[in-house]
């Protein structure tokens, strides 16, 4: 099968979308695919490539903060990690309503790797459109993990923000174990 990978810009998402040549135009069943931590979309085409083979129209985000949106991380690098998380969440409706606005797709699939797939299982509490999903490596509850985070970083003695907790308080919404 040949594929098209296309180059676009939704609402200022970087986002790569891979289709079968012969299928380009047609309304297909729609994967938004999230990449890990530090990586970028590039690194998920073999990922997109395999679902694209399937039948699937596949459009792969880079998070903010990543691949062509990189920025510094801040000096509490778990809060430059859950903002991108944050922003995959916020976004998903752009990319949602591109592909169907456009008559490209009537369906929708998500999963991810990593951060990826923590942004798949958030997405699963408010999004019931949502047909199926994978989560490839990732955390169903951002509440646990930010737990483990705090214990893991009293045992190594960094300092994280005393009002840690509060600034990750809208994980409670997203949290799937829920």
């Amino acid at each position: 099968m040949k594929f098209k990978i296309v180059k676009r810009k939704i609402k200022d998402i970087p986002v790569l979308e891979i289709v079968d040549r012969t299928r380009e135009y047609d309304k297909l069943p729609l994967v938004i695919y999230y990449h890990g931590w530090q990586t970028s979309k590039e690194l998920v085409l073999t990922q997109g490539r395999k679902l694209a083979n399937q039948g699937f129209r596949v459009c792969l985000p880079d998070a903010p903060n990543h691949g062509e949106r990189h920025q510094a991380i801040s000096p509490v690098i778990s809060l430059t990690f859950w903002n991108s998380i944050q922003g995959n969440l916020a976004e998903y409706e752009y990319l949602r309503d591109y592909y169907l606005y456009h008559g490209l797709s009537s369906q929708v699939f998500v999963g991810g790797v990593s951060m990826g797939g923590i942004t798949t299982c958030a997405l699963l509490t408010h999004h019931p459109e949502i047909i199926a999903a994978a989560c490839i490596m990732g955390e169903p509850s951002p509440v646990h993990f930010r737990m483990r985070t705090i214990k893991r970083a009293a045992e190594r003695e960094i300092k994280l923000p005393s009002d840690y907790t509060d600034l990750l308080s809208w994980q409670e919404h997203y949290d799937l174990a829920k």
